[in-house]
């Protein structure tokens, strides 16, 4: 049985990371209409899954760094990089990559162009 101190606990993380989830919309939306490039419909549904799952892809990459043990879990492939263990399929190819700076990433997603 959870204490009450467990409850708000928890309570707290929850609202955390909507309050984070929101932040992060809000600096889309900011960034896009800054640049004049705000999406509207089916194609801000996509930009912003795909904008998550680079912030997610990272931070799993991030974790993955550990120069102590070489457990690296993304290798380096003639066409560029590939998961070898995690909770994405195998060999798939992630939307982050470690050589590419996130601002032009960022531009990529945004733009009308199918680069990815």
């Amino acid at each position: 049985m959870m204490s009450r101190w467990d409850s708000r606990f928890y309570g707290t993380i929850g609202l955390s990371i909507l309050l984070m989830v929101a932040a992060i919309c809000l600096c889309y939306l900011c960034l896009s209409y800054w640049r004049g490039q705000l999406l509207v419909g089916g194609d801000f549904e996509e930009v912003l899954s795909k904008t998550l799952s680079v912030g997610v892809e990272r931070a799993y990459f991030e974790g993955q760094k550990d120069a102590l043990q070489g457990d690296i879990r993304i290798d380096s492939t003639d066409s560029g990089w590939a998961w070898t263990e995690s909770p994405w399929d195998s060999k798939k190819e992630p939307l982050w990559h470690p050589d590419k700076p996130f601002m032009a990433l960022l531009d990529s997603l945004v733009s009308r162009e199918k680069k990815w």
